[in-house]
């Protein structure tokens, strides 16, 4: 599952997004700290629910880095394009 350069999520039928829960930002602490305790429940619920749709990857740790050292240099490249 790919999420494109903007890997947040949206969860609660498109009220909340989040950018990650498994290292989430301030904002993103700021957003979860406002909810109830019911609702952060079913975020986390509903990326359970994900995950386990998701399946299991049938790629290697090493085949997991290659891909995000690719990913992390097509951005860098994209950066200095734009940079001054």
């Amino acid at each position: 599952m790919c999420y494109g350069e903007n890997m947040s999520k949206t969860y609660l039928n498109g009220r909340v997004e989040i950018s990650s829960l498994a290292v989430p930002t301030e904002a993103d602490f700021e957003i979860l700290g406002a909810l109830s305790q019911e609702d952060r429940q079913k975020i986390v619920s509903e990326e359970l629910d994900r995950a386990h749709a998701g399946g299991i990857s049938n790629r290697t740790l090493d085949d997991i880095l290659v891909s995000a050292l690719e990913k992390a240099d097509k951005i860098k490249a994209r950066q200095k394009q734009y940079a001054l």
